[in-house]
């Protein structure tokens, strides 16, 4: 029988670490296992991006200054919302398009697949940059799962934000961690998260998550 499982999770909260780990441990027990890393920066948005930064976010350093530059797109996005829902619009489709290219195959052929970083992740980063209030993003991440397979599990891997952020030298800046998270928990009863500990051991998350889908090695 197939099954997705998706890993959700801030910025330095283990996923893609556990995702190795548990299809290590999957091939091992001579489980058929496929990693997909669903990660996609939107080829449509690139020119648009390079634009802003020239233009509305010019003179701004989001690792330097990550206040300053959020205020600025936000307050830009406040002002133009139609521009704000294309500019999701775009980056979703684009997304979309790109990660069923490249999932259909381990999709037909795959028994178990981990999925890191899928549409939640997608809807989350849009949100935050276009500034949704919090129902719309409830409503939006609702839309996004009926264009993509609903996984068996969505499982979260809850870290203090303080603790992701020491793990990584490529984050902005805690409160970007702290407003990501803070979206994902309100999606938790939507989707019935199943929450594991971010800072177990790569052992006992392995164990955690195979406990979750009633997976007992042997």
């Amino acid at each position: 029988m197939k099954q997705i499982i998706y890993l959700i999770g801030i910025d330095g909260s283990g996923k893609t670490t556990l995702s190795y780990n548990l299809i290590k441990e999957l091939k091992l027990n001579n489980i058929d296992s496929k990693y997909f890393y669903a990660r996609h920066f939107p080829i449509l948005l690139y020119p648009i991006k390079i634009f802003g930064k020239k233009s509305i976010l010019k003179n701004t350093d989001e690792f330097k200054d990550y206040t300053n530059y959020k205020n600025k797109k936000v307050t830009f996005f406040k002002k133009h919302r139609v521009l704000a829902y294309l500019y999701g619009l775009l980056w979703f489709f684009d997304y979309f398009v790109v990660t069923w290219v490249r999932f259909i195959g381990i999709l037909l052929s795959k028994k178990i697949i981990i999925v890191d970083r899928f549409f939640l992740d997608v809807i989350i980063n849009i949100s935050v940059t276009i500034n949704l209030r919090i129902e719309q993003v409830i409503k939006y991440s609702k839309i996004a799962s009926y264009f993509f397979p609903k996984p068996d599990y969505y499982i979260f891997i809850d870290i203090p934000p303080k603790i992701a952020f020491e793990r990584k030298n490529d984050i902005q800046s805690i409160i970007y961690l702290k407003e990501r998270r803070k979206l994902y928990l309100k999606l938790q009863n939507l989707f019935n998260f199943k929450f594991v500990d971010g800072i177990e051991t790569k052992e006992q998350l392995v164990k955690s998550v195979l406990k979750i889908i009633n997976y007992i090695p042997n």
